[in-house]
């Protein structure tokens, strides 16, 4: 019998961290969404400010796995509702990514710092619950910051509540394949 909710996981056991502060403001005109598309389909896709965000991302790579995806999100503002406590490489902790984040907006992504036990979770719900009924201590990454974290650093999106427009990068680097979601996502 495979049991799975007697597997528990302990996250956040490293916290993220702040890399490199980028300064500036930025044109968000021609920004295309998109979702897990290979480094090297994108590069030269992209706006200048975003070339130079991820060819910064790819210096501070520990070890160079077999892909490296990337995903950016054009969100535009007020959104009253924050995001779900989530993971960003799977459901369920995982070590098998190393990724990076910067977000262009004076909201940023709210972390959970504190180390907590965790079940395994059937639901995107049932995560967001678990680590809502921790109280899980909240720090939000610097605006403007590319920062470091792995499969098991918790995190959410908080409310945007201002209007505006939230620019959100990230490159992940791992062994894992992924589905290829495309562009205007």
């Amino acid at each position: 019998m495979n049991d799975t909710t007697t597997i528990r996981y302990i996250v956040n056991q490293e916290p993220f961290r702040p890399l490199d502060m980028i300064g500036g403001r930025f044109d968000f005109g021609n920004i295309v969404s998109f979702k897990n598309l290979q480094y090297e389909e994108v590069i030269e896709e992209v706006p200048a400010f975003c070339r130079l965000i991820l060819d910064r991302m790819m210096g501070y790579i520990t070890s160079l796995r077999e892909y490296q995806y990337v995903f950016i999100q054009l969100l535009n503002g007020p959104q009253t509702q924050g995001g779900l406590w989530h993971l960003d490489s799977s459901l369920n902790p995982t070590a098998d990514y190393e990724n990076f984040l910067f977000i262009a907006d004076d909201n940023p992504t709210e972390f959970a710092m504190n180390p907590m036990t965790v079940a395994h979770a059937s639901t995107a719900i049932d995560f967001h619950k678990q680590i809502v009924a921790q109280r899980p201590h909240v720090q939000a990454i610097p605006p403007y910051t590319i920062c470091r974290y792995n499969g098991s650093n918790v995190h959410r999106r908080p409310p945007l509540t201002h209007q505006g427009k939230r620019l959100l990068i990230r490159l992940s680097n791992t062994d894992a394949h992924h589905t290829r979601y495309g562009f205007n996502i």
